[in-house]
C-alpha cells in the first residue's frame, strides 16, 4: 500500500492508471468468488441428492 501511495504522490497520471489496476482486482475478486460460491453449491446440491437417493433406499430395504 505504501508503494502506490507513494506513486500517487510523485504523479498525478499515475493516479488515473492505479484506480483502474483497483478496479481490475476488485472484478476478478467478485469473479473468483462468484465461482467459488457456484462451485459450493453444486456440491452441497450434489450431497443433497446422494443423501435422498440413500434415504429412498433404506426405505425400499
Amino acid at each position: 500500500m505504501q508503494f502506490i501511495t507513494e506513486i500517487t504522490k510523485q504523479s498525478e497520471k499515475h493516479e488515473g492508471t492505479l484506480m483502474t489496476m483497483a478496479q481490475v482486482l476488485r472484478q476478478e475478486g467478485k469473479f473468483e468468488g462468484i465461482q467459488e460460491g457456484i462451485q459450493i453449491g453444486e456440491k452441497k446440491g450434489e450431497k443433497q441428492a446422494s443423501m435422498k437417493i440413500a434415504r429412498q433406499m433404506l426405505k425400499v430395504a
